[in-house]
């Protein structure tokens, strides 16, 4: 759906008449990039291993770096805005293909009970790997991880204004937070 999101205003933007239109499509644009990005952080850590994490995460973060020390030099280039526009939604397309070529998270098939295609993608993990997968996936850990959870009744917020210490420490966070944001709102 973000993805969708994303392309369409993208891709409308390009059509815009007025400022305000851009601004309200770049807007949804923003909104679907957001899910993307953070979708795809947590796809990527949960099908990487431990070992390799931070290398990812580090990774990720340094393309958008990149992009953003590159763009005002494309934007120099690129002085029309329409050819601009144009030219920053072409190179979100391979996102798209991206899209079709990942996987599913294997943490949420197992948390769904999507077993059939939980062991396809394991199988096809472990043929990029050069490992072999031994079909039997209900001994895995996410399936006992499953387990543990259901047994375990669900908590709100309200379990943590019940104690005197953590309602406390809440209490003190969201007053620091409000007095940190009120102070950059009043120095601009």
């Amino acid at each position: 759906m973000c993805y969708i999101i994303t392309t369409t205003a993208m891709f409308l933007s390009l059509l815009s008449t007025s400022y305000t239109m851009f601004i309200i499509l770049r807007f949804f644009q923003a909104f679907g990039r957001t899910g993307i990005t953070a979708v795809g952080f947590v796809l990527l850590m949960e099908t990487v291993g431990p070992q390799y994490r931070e290398g990812i995460g580090i990774a990720i973060q340094l393309g958008w770096a990149v992009g953003y020390v590159l763009l005002p030099g494309a934007a120099y280039f690129i002085r029309n805005w329409f050819w601009f526009q144009l030219f920053a939604s072409v190179c979100f397309l391979p996102f798209l293909v991206a899209y079709k070529v990942m996987p599913e998270s294997p943490r949420w098939l197992a948390s769904r009970g999507r077993t059939k295609k939980l062991e396809k993608v394991l199988m096809k993990a472990a043929a990029v790997n050069g490992k072999e997968f031994k079909g039997d996936i209900k001994d895995l850990d996410i399936f006992q991880n499953n387990k543990e959870m259901e047994e375990k009744k669900a908590e709100t917020i309200f379990e943590v204004l019940k104690m005197p210490n953590m309602r406390s420490s809440l209490f003190k966070m969201i007053y620091l937070w409000y007095a940190k944001k009120k102070k950059k709102i009043c120095v601009r």
